[in-house]
């Protein structure tokens, strides 16, 4: 829920258009590999054969959809990515965390998942919730399928500002030494 916007908009594969997929490669690279990307405030980039494959296996975007849709520079083929910090963006603190509450199978072979989205810090069980539908495959690997946000919550979503349009306002001039 902090860095990316996966959860807090509604989508589909016909509609991808509110993520904010250059934040989202951090949290991919974490599911895949259990790490995080090297912490390096100057890397701006990251090469399209590390970024489009980690889209095509988690969310079934293609390499064309993201070029188009996503900040990319094709002289370098390369995405914008920035090192997610507190200066660069909106950081929920602390992180939300997510309950599944119900879960069913579908006539698909899909799962929803109905999931409340709690804020200890405040000691509240239910900030808003959402259902998210993944396919999961027979060696344990999965797919986010999509993801909907309950029409009574929508108010209580936070909101998010994607990393790249926070870094037009952000310069390491103005930290103070």
């Amino acid at each position: 829920y902090s860095g990316n916007n996966l959860f807090l908009t509604d989508w589909t594969p016909e509609n991808w258009t509110e993520i904010a997929f250059n934040d989202l490669y951090d949290a991919l690279l974490y599911f895949k590999t259990g790490n995080l990307p090297e912490y390096d405030l100057s890397l701006e980039q990251v090469c399209a054969m590390d970024f489009e494959p980690l889209f095509r296996q988690y969310l079934g975007v293609s390499s064309s959809y993201l070029r188009e849709n996503a900040i990319y520079y094709e002289v370098d083929e390369a995405y914008f990515w920035n090192y997610p910090t507190c200066a660069k963006h909106d950081i929920l603190f602390p992180s939300p965390v997510p309950e599944v509450v119900d879960f069913g199978e579908n006539d698909d072979g899909t799962f929803t998942l109905t999931v409340d989205v709690m804020d200890m810090y405040k000691g509240d069980d239910r900030v808003f919730s959402h259902e998210l539908t993944i396919r999961v495959y027979e060696d344990g690997s999965f797919k986010y399928v999509s993801n909907c946000i309950r029409p009574d919550d929508l108010e209580n979503v936070p909101s998010y500002t994607p990393r790249s349009a926070l870094l037009d306002n952000f310069s390491y001039l103005d930290m103070p030494n």
